[in-house]
C-alpha cells in the first residue's frame, strides 16, 4: 500500500490547447455526468492552509476549515516532478485553535511564513476498491493573482494502480476539457506562493 505517500496530479485549470479556462460550474456538470451510476460523495469547504518553515527549510501546514483541522508534513520524492511525494497527517481535536497552533511551532521554531486560501469543490469516488479524489479549486494568497487548478488524488492505492488511476483521469480531462499534460504543475501550492521548495524526503525515493 502506498502508506505515508501523497499520488497526485494537479494542473492548471486553464487548457493552453482551448485557450480557456475550466470555470465551477463546467467542472461540476462534468463530473456530475461522470459519477452517475458510482458511488460518490461531494464536499464543498473553504478554509486556510497555513505553513510554517523552520530555518533548516523544513515545512508543516496547518489546514483549517469547517470540516478539516489537521497537520501535514510533506518532501519530495522527485526533483521533476510531484506526482508522488512523502506525506504525513496528524488529526487535531477541532477545538485546538490556529493561534494554539502557531505557538506550538514557535517553540520549536517553525515561524509562519504563508497563508494560503482555497474554495473546493471535492468529489470522493469509488474506482473499484479505491477512492479517488476530483477536486476544483480557487486559491487566494496575499497580493498574488487569484488562480484556480484541478487535482486527482488516489487513496490507499499501491503505486502501480494509482498511477493507472491517474492515466485515465488525464484522458478523460483532456476529453472533456482539453486539460493536457502540458497544463500539469510540478510545484506544489506552498512552492508555487513560497518561491521554495520542500526538502527531498530521506525515507523514501520514488
Amino acid at each position: 500500500m502506498a502508506e505515508s505517500k501523497e499520488i497526485e496530479i494537479k494542473w492548471n485549470a486553464y487548457s493552453t490547447e482551448r485557450q480557456s479556462s475550466v470555470e465551477r460550474s463546467t467542472f461540476n456538470r462534468a463530473i456530475r455526468k461522470y459519477v452517475r451510476g458510482k458511488k460518490s460523495r461531494k464536499l464543498v469547504i473553504a478554509g486556510f492552509d497555513y505553513y510554517y518553515e523552520s530555518k533548516d527549510g523544513y515545512v508543516g501546514r496547518h489546514r483549517h476549515g469547517s470540516s478539516s483541522n489537521e497537520l501535514t508534513t510533506k518532501a519530495r520524492t522527485s526533483k521533476r516532478s510531484t506526482t508522488i511525494r512523502a506525506e504525513t497527517n496528524l488529526m487535531l481535536e477541532k477545538s485546538t485553535s490556529p493561534l494554539q497552533v502557531q505557538e506550538f511551532f514557535l517553540e520549536l521554531g517553525f515561524p509562519k511564513v504563508l497563508p494560503i486560501f482555497k474554495d473546493c469543490d471535492i468529489y470522493f469516488i469509488k474506482e473499484g476498491q479505491f477512492v479517488v479524489d476530483v477536486v476544483w479549486y480557487r486559491v487566494t494568497c496575499g497580493k498574488a493573482k487569484v488562480r484556480d487548478f484541478i487535482e486527482v488524488e488516489v487513496h490507499e492505492a499501491p503505486v502501480k494502480q494509482s498511477l493507472a488511476i491517474l492515466n485515465r483521469w488525464k484522458k478523460f480531462l483532456q476529453a472533456e476539457f482539453g486539460i493536457t499534460d502540458a497544463d500539469i504543475v510540478h510545484e506544489s501550492l506552498y512552492e508555487i506562493y513560497s518561491g521554495k521548495r520542500y526538502r527531498m524526503s530521506a525515507r523514501m525515493s520514488r
